[in-house]
């Protein structure tokens, strides 16, 4: 299988006591791809896009070491703020200029998603960093499911919906068209 490391948003330097914000962290994004075809991977650099096919699998960190070891198959618990995805493929599209990038990406086929605060199922999703938004989709016939973890143990509430849009920054979602909820019972 093929495998590619992206280091992005570089952490400029800070001044001595003062805390790193969120926009100043550096992130790791990591992506394997293939399968018993071998996949494949089409990028350009002229318009910052990526496309990966068959079993493609991606961990989104914050990460201020690009040379981490990283191993999909024994990464239980994600670190904070992490995103992991698996799907049948994924288009990433790197936004912005050199100092400030956003990526975006959109997988379709068989979508998995997982990160500390929810988990979730659907036939496409789409990652918009910019906004922290993060939108399911169904597809024909079929519903998106997010299931959102409020405390580590306990059940996990059960979001269902044609489409479903999430900010994780505030853990409010959207349902095919609904009001916003604050997500809490």
């Amino acid at each position: 299988p093929g495998a590619k490391v992206v280091a992005a948003k570089p952490t400029p330097a800070a001044k001595p006591g003062a805390a790193k914000k969120p926009d100043d962290e550096m992130k790791l994004t990591y992506i394997t791809y293939g399968g018993a075809t071998g996949g494949s991977m089409y990028a350009n650099s002229k318009t910052n896009t990526a496309i990966f096919l068959e079993n493609v699998r991606v961990l989104n960190m914050p990460c201020d070491n690009p040379n981490i070891k990283i191993d999909l198959d024994e990464m239980f618990d994600l670190p904070e703020g992490a995103l992991y995805l698996k799907s049948d493929r994924v288009e990433l599209y790197n936004r912005g200029d050199k100092k400030k990038s956003q990526q975006e990406m959109t997988a379709k086929g068989h979508v998995f998603v997982q990160a500390k605060e929810f988990n979730a199922r659907s036939d496409v999703m789409r990652y918009n960093e910019a906004k922290d938004q993060i939108i399911f989709e169904g597809g024909d016939g079929g519903n998106a499911t997010l299931y959102k973890i409020k405390q580590r143990g306990g059940a996990a509430q059960k979001i269902e919906g044609k489409k479903i849009t999430y900010i994780r920054s505030t853990g409010r979602f959207q349902i095919d068209g609904g009001d916003w909820l604050s997500g809490e019972n």
